[in-house]
């Protein structure tokens, strides 16, 4: 058994592909939360920056399909068949969902586009705070595991802002920094 710092049941069981799935999750959920104050402001003007938020969504979950030990058996569809509210990875699992059903409404322009920002500012809320909620759930780390349900919104929010003002002129990704 490979353990770590010698103690036995401590081995690693998250790996570097965790990372990537976190950091494609905060990339997803913050884009998505820009893509839903977008759209509750501007709802003509969300459809590029929907399509790019729904390819993170789709990127994260091709990510944690790949690195899944059970990826040919499709085991992880009961996550949305099921009702567990004190599970992390429920809570990812609905909001990326959620997220990615309100974003494809959005971009392909169906319906009323301020509900749909609407109930994605909700979802991508949860989004952004399940990678918080699931290291938070560790309760062997007292001290900053509380922090952690703050600090990845907080991170993910940046994070996706710092690649929408790398990909579009700062006026078009974060209007309301604007200064009049």
């Amino acid at each position: 058994m490979t353990t770590f710092y010698g103690l036995p049941g401590a081995e690693a069981f998250w790996h570097w592909t965790t990372l990537v799935h976190f950091l494609l999750v905060a990339l997803a959920g913050g884009t998505a939360f820009y893509t839903a104050v977008l759209g509750i402001r501007r709802p003509d003007a969300v459809r590029g920056l929907a399509w790019l938020a729904l390819a993170f969504i789709v990127l994260d979950l091709f990510m944690l399909w790949a690195e899944s030990p059970a990826r040919f058996r499709f085991s992880h569809v009961w996550l949305f068949l099921s009702f567990e509210p004190a599970s992390a990875i429920w809570w990812g699992a609905w909001g990326l969902a959620t997220s990615a059903l309100m974003l494809l409404l959005l971009a392909l322009g169906l319906g009323p586009a301020r509900l749909w920002a609407g109930l994605l500012a909700l979802s991508s809320s949860v989004v952004l705070a399940y990678p918080g909620y699931a290291l938070a759930a560790n309760a062997a780390r007292p001290l900053w595991d509380h922090l952690l349900l703050a600090f990845f919104p907080a991170s993910g929010l940046l994070l996706a802002l710092a690649v929408l003002v790398w990909l579009r002129p700062a006026e078009e990704a974060a209007p309301w920094l604007q200064v009049a």
